[in-house]
């Protein structure tokens, strides 16, 4: 009997809490999936997709310190996803955001399907791997690892293609890249990068091939959490709001503009750019 999309996702919800009694979890590493927080934090403030622009990161998060600087509890910045490939400095941005967060804040940083195909490589490395069309070059240049150099290795076995790479990225970006949660719920908002396949419930490991990258799979979560989605992935020239989903990824490494969001309530956001004056 096919299932209804709520119906669906609450099988998901049941596996994403992580308390179903006797179950085995989506992920392998400590990744979790989804992060559930019952009580609003003071202030949220959520970053689109970052894609190696660590001044445009800074940026956004010294307008957010400014901001909040009358705050003081319980402030909250979320990261979406995709902070690495395609921009120029991939590494400064996991340097900073292994370190600590502003004073007074949390920092939650989700895994987007970048981040999951750069682990994904660095696993099991092969010059003919889709991450390397998809950013995965500016990545690894933002560690000094030129394409020309990686080329010439081309007849290196993949253990000692690991071996090179270990030389040159440090072991802390990628456990922190496998420790990236999936999502993270509020009440009545949910974060994430993008949608989740349904299937995901028989994986044994959550990994890229798990996310449904299409914007209706995104539509289909917010129907079925009767929340608003506030998601990354889908750039687009300005933050956008469409069936209960809004779309922080405002394509920050082709535009230099990052898309941030202040949120109060689920109901209570404004949305703003690197470069705008806060209220």
């Amino acid at each position: 009997m096919t299932q209804s999309p709520a119906d669906m996702w609450a099988k998901i919800s049941s596996w994403l809490t992580g308390n179903a009694k006797g179950r085995q979890p989506l992920v392998d590493h400590s990744r979790t999936v989804f992060i559930n927080e019952t009580v609003w934090p003071t202030v949220v403030y959520a970053i689109g997709d970052v894609h190696g622009c660590y001044d445009l990161l800074r940026e956004a998060e010294t307008a957010i310190v400014k901001d909040s600087v009358s705050i003081k509890t319980d402030k909250l910045i979320v990261l979406l996803g995709d902070v690495v490939d395609r921009g120029p400095k991939s590494a400064q941005v996991l340097d900073h955001l292994i370190a600590p967060p502003p004073k007074g804040f949390r920092r939650i940083c989700l895994a987007g399907n970048h981040e999951l195909m750069m682990e994904r490589f660095f696993e099991n490395p092969s010059l003919k791997a889709t991450w390397l069309k998809y950013g995965g070059l500016e990545t690894l240049a933002s560690y000094g690892i030129s394409a020309r150099e990686l080329s010439a290795r081309n007849t290196l076995s993949s253990d000692r293609i690991k071996q090179l790479l270990k030389s040159y990225v440090p072991d802390e970006h990628l456990e922190f890249i496998r420790s990236l949660p999936v999502g993270l719920r509020l009440p009545e908002l949910s974060f994430i990068h993008a949608g989740l396949h349904f299937d995901a419930l028989t994986a044994k490991q959550f990994d890229v091939t798990s996310f449904d990258l299409r914007l209706e799979a995104l539509h289909d979560l917010a129907v079925s959490e009767r929340n608003l989605v506030v998601h990354g992935h889908h750039a687009q020239n300005s933050v956008e709001l469409i069936n209960n989903c809004l779309n922080l990824d405002t394509g920050a490494y082709a535009t230099g503009k990052l898309s941030f969001a202040r949120f109060r309530t689920a109901s209570s956001y404004e949305c703003f750019q690197t470069g705008d004056l806060l209220p």
